[in-house]
C-alpha cells in the first residue's frame, strides 16, 4: 500500500507515536485457556497479541512481570508470571498461572491481566516501552 503520509509504510511507529492514550483498548487482544491442574487446581494460560490495526510489529516482548485477576475490581492478586515473557514469534506474549483455584465465586466473572513493561519493536527499529497493559476477558473456567 502507498500513501504520501507514510502512514501504512509505518504503522507500527505510527501507532506508537500518535496513539499511545488507546492502545489497550484497540491494538491488543487477549486469549485465556484453563487446563486441569494438580489437585482441584487450574492452569491459565493467557497470550497477549498485536492486531492488525497495529501494523508492522517486529517483535513484541513483556520484561516485566504478568499478574492475573480473577475479579476485574479485585485489589488482591490471584497470580503472577515473573517474566520476561516471549515466545519467540512477533507480536505474541504468552504466560502461565498455575494453581489457581476455582470456586462458584470466580467462575462467573470477568478476570483482568496486567501486563507490565511491554516492549513493541516496529520492523524501521523504532520501539515503544508501554508502562502496562491492562485486558480483561471472561472466567475461562
Amino acid at each position: 500500500m502507498s500513501n504520501h503520509n507514510g502512514y501504512f509504510q509505518r504503522a507500527c511507529k505510527k501507532r506508537l507515536i500518535t496513539r499511545q492514550a488507546d492502545l489497550n483498548a484497540h491494538d491488543f487482544k487477549v486469549a485465556a485457556i484453563a487446563s486441569a491442574g494438580s489437585g482441584s487446581t487450574f492452569n491459565i494460560a493467557v497470550t497477549l497479541d498485536n492486531t492488525d490495526l497495529f501494523g508492522d510489529v517486529a517483535s513484541f516482548t513483556q520484561t516485566g512481570a504478568a499478574t492475573l485477576y480473577t475479579d476485574v475490581a479485585a485489589e488482591s492478586v490471584t497470580a503472577t508470571d515473573a517474566g520476561p515473557n516471549t515466545t519467540g514469534a512477533p507480536a505474541h506474549i504468552a504466560v502461565a498461572f498455575t494453581g489457581i483455584t476455582s470456586t462458584s465465586a470466580i467462575v462467573g466473572n470477568t478476570w483482568k491481566v496486567v501486563f507490565a513493561s511491554v516492549v513493541v519493536i516496529c520492523k524501521d527499529g523504532s520501539s515503544k516501552t508501554i508502562a502496562s497493559v491492562v485486558k480483561t476477558f471472561p472466567s475461562p473456567l
